[in-house]
C-alpha cells in the first residue's frame, strides 16, 4: 500500500485515495483487494491499482492491500 501513509489524518468528510503497487515475476496480478481491518472496501483489476474511499466513518483504521496473482 503506497498511499495513504502510516498514521496520515483526514479532515472528517474527505475522499481518501488508497493505491497500491503489486507485481507478479512469473505471471501478472489479477486483483489488488483494499481493506480497512477485516472489511473489504474494493478491488481493482486494472493497474495503476487504486481506489477512493468517499467519506469513510471517522475512527482509526489498519488499511491494507492483498494482491492475488493469475
Amino acid at each position: 500500500l503506497n498511499t495513504p501513509t502510516a498514521n496520515q489524518q483526514f479532515e472528517q468528510g474527505a475522499t481518501v485515495s488508497l493505491k497500491a503497487t503489486a507485481t507478479d515475476e512469473d505471471g501478472t496480478v489479477r486483483q489488488v483487494a483494499f481493506f480497512a481491518g477485516n472489511q473489504l472496501l474494493a478491488t481493482d483489476t486494472l493497474a495503476p491499482f487504486e481506489w477512493n474511499w468517499a467519506n469513510p466513518t471517522p475512527g482509526n483504521y489498519q488499511l491494507t492491500a492483498r494482491a492475488t496473482d493469475n
